[in-house]
């Protein structure tokens, strides 16, 4: 009988040995899983304070740019839109911070087509950049229906919520300013117009002028159609040396007597710009697209910010990136 209850005894430690086997084993693993969790989550948080810490140094080097400083930039002209670039080695191996600045001052703000006071202005000017680079122009159809208000077929290119609302994945149109670009995708455009048109283009939530001193012959085009050859070369020989002064030394050339010439359409600075950061590690990236706004005060503060993946149009303006 004492070995029969000494047995039983035996089996109870076993199975009560067991169990808390069982459950230590659950929490090791509970434990672990938490752990990683909070690794995760620790580098996470390191990763977006590092690329905020990029997004503020393009702000403080924003900041500090006056018309002097920024004249005596020196201008890739194939790539008139790269303003400055920036790599920072960091405190561990393998780790680094590639800053650029892409100037957002000399291309045509698309939101201009929302406004029925600036809707055909910006419409032409559209146009007139399709020609000079190219490219079809059904896109511009396209992109006003998708920021006016209504849901009016304008032509036989139109496309409203109907359209859309058809396709595998159904959405509507925006029906207001364009936030970001990327939303050109969801019009269909392919990667090659966008890929051309990215330079060009921009949506920014209010006009501040055009850069004269970054000007293209491309945007000449769009922007002076009545002007000649000639006199956009005579223009380009100007900003590629030494620019021009002020707005007024521009609008007051000869081959704009007569012309509807306004001194708000212009400037020589820049005060939009787009900052795009990233950090690598080994063969780890992660990055961080921003659109900042230097203010009258000289204050340089965010428009937009964004985690995700450089898309199409941002990579189309990082030289480094098309060459990789």
């Amino acid at each position: 009988m004492i070995k029969r209850q000494r047995g039983v005894a035996l089996i109870v430690a076993l199975m009560v040995f067991a169990i808390v086997s069982g459950v230590a084993v659950s929490v090791l693993s509970s434990v672990n899983q938490t752990l990683t969790i909070a690794q995760f989550s620790q580098r996470d948080v390191q990763q977006k304070e590092t690329l905020l810490g990029g997004e503020a140094w393009a702000m403080a080097w924003l900041a500090s740019q006056g018309n002097e400083q920024e004249a005596s930039l020196v201008i890739d002209w194939q790539a008139p839109w790269q303003l400055h670039q920036q790599n920072f080695p960091l405190d561990e191996e393998g780790q680094s911070l590639e800053i650029e600045i892409v100037d957002r001052q000399t291309c045509i703000n698309v939101n201009g087509l929302v406004q029925e006071s600036s809707r055909e202005v910006t419409r032409q000017r559209l146009m007139r950049l399709s020609s000079a680079l190219g490219v079809e122009s059904l896109w511009i159809d396209h992109l006003s229906d998708w920021v006016d208000e209504d849901q009016s077929l304008g032509s036989p290119n139109s496309r409203e919520d109907e359209y859309y609302l058809g396709k595998e994945r159904p959405y509507r149109t925006g029906d207001t300013s364009l936030s970001s670009l990327s939303e050109l995708t969801l019009l269909g455009l392919d990667d090659a117009l966008q890929t051309a048109l990215a330079p060009y283009i921009c949506a920014l939530p209010v006009e501040l002028g055009m850069n004269i001193n970054r000007m293209s012959d491309v945007m000449l085009k769009a922007l002076l159609p009545d002007i000649s050859a000639d006199q956009r070369a005579s223009i380009t020989a100007q900003v590629q040396t030494t620019g021009y002064p002020s707005v007024d030394d521009f609008v007051a050339l000869e081959m704009f007597e007569g012309k509807d010439m306004q001194s708000s359409d212009w400037r020589i600075d820049s005060r939009f710009v787009e900052v795009f950061v990233t950090f690598k590690e080994a063969d780890f990236e992660r990055v961080l697209h921003s659109q900042l706004v230097k203010t009258n005060t000289g204050t340089v503060v965010p428009v937009t910010r964004s985690f995700g993946a450089f898309d199409v149009l941002s990579n189309a303006l990082l030289t480094k990136r098309e060459q990789e």
